[in-house]
């Protein structure tokens, strides 16, 4: 398993791994706070790489409340959704509740005030940010490119 954990480096090496297992039911699960940092464009990676995306972690920079920080959520929900993605958006953030979770993934200062912060933000910025979304200038998404996943999905939010 040391190859997928490399090939998560960013988005294409992600989807190049998907192309190499070849079966329909395993994708990458792509991962707002990560690829805030290894990708230049978000949009660009989501539009590159869709047909391997089956899971989509919305966290903030510094992983706590969505909405709150660094990452471009309105970018981001655009590219999803002209994409097709139509999967599971989860909301990823940290607290210091668990001490071995918060030391491990490095929080150091409370990211909110309340948990309730976390889920109302998290679920207002998603809402929102899908149902705002436009389709992006100059991006052309290839037909049959979605491998999406059931359950609580981004056309719930409209």
């Amino acid at each position: 398993m040391n190859e997928a954990r490399v090939s998560k480096r960013n988005a294409n090496d992600s989807a190049d791994l998907v192309k190499r297992v070849g079966e329909k039911n395993y994708g990458y699960l792509y991962d707002t706070f990560h690829f805030h940092i290894e990708e230049k464009s978000q949009p660009a990676a989501i539009t590159s790489t869709i047909k391997a995306i089956n899971h989509v972690h919305i966290s903030e920079n510094d992983r706590g409340t969505p909405g709150s920080g660094q990452v471009n959520f309105p970018a981001v929900f655009k590219a999803l959704k002209q994409s097709g993605y139509d999967g599971w958006l989860t909301v990823e953030a940290f607290g210091s509740a668990l001490p071995d979770l918060a030391a491990a993934t490095k929080i150091w200062r409370p990211l909110f005030n309340r948990p309730e912060d976390v889920y109302e933000g998290a679920f207002k910025t998603m809402k929102d940010g899908w149902a705002t979304s436009r389709e992006i200038p100059g991006v052309r998404v290839p037909e049959g490119s979605f491998m999406g996943t059931a359950g609580l999905a981004p056309s719930q939010a409209q």
